[in-house]
């Protein structure tokens, strides 16, 4: 009888480089592209870049080594759970070990491993019946919710995924409030007013409805925003079944107008388009730069509260201009009109209040009204500033793209924008529009010299940190 013993031998770790501070150290992103520039310029062949491949890995490496941080090793600890007996298990097993160890070398410990191994079947069948408890637990709450609930709470329990986090928010004092209903009722004193400001009135409804469509909207906190200021909470309307259905149908209805109107420079809220097409647009005319050594501006302007400043009468109004039918504009007109609101924080609800201003945020007819009135503002805009309408120059050159409330100006001049970003201001406020001043950028592309430096002092030509 042969027994056979295969080992698989152990590879040994290669170092890894910590990446991620690339994106947090500008410095040290800049040292490591050049190091590599230097490094590998002068062995890539133009006729031949396959034969030094290996070795130019190599220099890549070489340089990581010599700039990036090594990653740390993770310690991988065992988690036996917080159970009492399987805690004093493992005290043992490791009381045990730690004897066997420091045992004199020749001395029986036979009867020590023998216990170390039962041990290890105990705490393997403790863990076995602390995970049917839990699964146990795992059912019995899914069978107390009602039937309607059952199914989401079981593939939601199942497929791991938890619950969302809790939503901050502070008092006048900007003290942080404990209950949710207590949130729930401060939020909304702060998005009545928001939704309400300087509206009187509401639209009339073309169609009778004896019963409001009170809708609750649940708030999320915006990325990057710090946590507890109401200004940093975005409000999402939470439709119902019925009015959920309706906003379908006027959207089926009114779709292909409102496409026609915002024509092809707007690249949201439409089928078969996205922010690539404006990505496309920017590299064509980067490409143009690099070739022609051409140069151009452009102004980027951002807007605030998108969504809750645009006035209903005017949504109407440039409904009619856009070419809707009577009965589509009546029923936006009454899906717009006598809407009620509540907070919702998790389970607790605040007071019902009114809404007159804006199209709700979360609704998919919503950023259609949006960019429809968007379109509008920018036309009048065309018209007053004497900017090419459509916005193509006489050289095919394009000086407007847009992507849902983010807008782009474009030209050859810097100045002209500079000059032109009042007007903007003062026109899209006209429209309830406000636009971001904190948010709005200049910037100008072209092909740099070898005399031009950045702002650090830094050369840009052949600087391959100017291409990120």
């Amino acid at each position: 009888m042969f027994l056979l013993l295969f080992h698989k031998t152990r590879k040994s770790s290669s170092t890894q480089f910590d990446c991620s501070t690339l994106h947090k150290d500008i410095e040290l992103k800049q040292r490591y592209q050049n190091a590599i520039v230097e490094k590998i310029s002068d062995k890539i062949h133009p006729n031949y870049p396959n034969e030094k491949i290996n070795e130019i890995f190599n220099d890549i490496r070489a340089c990581a080594e010599k700039t990036l941080p090594k990653k740390k090793k993770k310690s991988f600890k065992q988690n036996y759970s917080s159970d009492p007996s399987v805690e004093t298990l493992v005290t043992e097993k490791q009381d045990l070990t730690l004897k066997i160890k420091s045992a004199p070398s020749g001395s029986d410990v036979s009867e020590d491993r023998r216990e170390v191994r039962n041990i290890q079947k105990r705490i393997a069948k403790r863990l076995v019946q602390i995970n049917n408890m839990k699964a146990d637990a795992l059912a019995e709450e899914i069978n107390n919710t009602d039937d309607a609930r059952k199914m989401f709470e079981a593939t939601r329990s199942l497929a791991g995924i938890t619950q969302t986090g809790k939503i901050f928010v502070n008092d006048e004092s900007n003290n942080p409030i404990a209950t949710d209903l207590g949130k729930a009722n401060t939020a909304k004193a702060f998005f009545e007013k928001q939704l309400n400001e300087g509206v009187e009135a509401g639209l009339p409804p073309f169609i009778c409805d004896p019963k409001p469509l009170i809708n609750p909207i649940t708030s999320t906190e915006k990325p990057g925003k710090p946590k507890g200021p109401l200004t940093s909470l975005r409000p999402l309307t939470l439709l119902n079944g019925s009015r959920k259905m309706l906003t379908q149908i006027a959207l089926k209805r009114i779709e292909s107008r409102i496409e026609d109107y915002t024509m092809p420079w707007q690249s949201a809220n439409k089928r078969g388009r996205s922010c690539s097409d404006i990505v496309w647009t920017q590299r064509m005319l980067i490409s143009v730069v690099m070739r022609k050594e051409w140069t151009f501006s452009k102004m980027g302007i951002d807007m605030s509260r998108a969504f809750d400043t645009v006035k209903r009468d005017t949504i109407i109004n440039v409904l009619k201009d856009a070419g809707c039918s009577e009965d589509d504009i009546r029923l936006v007109q009454y899906l717009l009109s006598n809407t009620f609101l509540r907070i919702r924080v998790n389970s607790s609800l605040s007071e019902e209040f009114e809404s007159l201003l804006g199209a709700f945020q979360g609704d998919s007819l919503s950023g259609k009204l949006f960019t429809l009135i968007l379109e509008a503002a920018l036309h009048h805009l065309r018209a007053v500033s004497g900017r090419p309408d459509p916005p193509v120059s006489e050289l095919g050159f394009p000086t407007e793209w847009e992507y849902s409330d983010d807008c782009d100006f474009a030209d050859e001049d810097i100045e002209k924008l500079k000059t032109f970003f009042p007007a903007v201001k003062v026109l899209l406020k006209d429209w309830d529009l406000q636009v971001n001043e904190s948010k709005t950028e200049f910037s100008t592309v072209y092909l740099a010299n070898q005399s031009d430096r950045n702002s650090n002092g830094q050369p840009l030509a052949n600087n391959v940190s100017a291409l990120y």
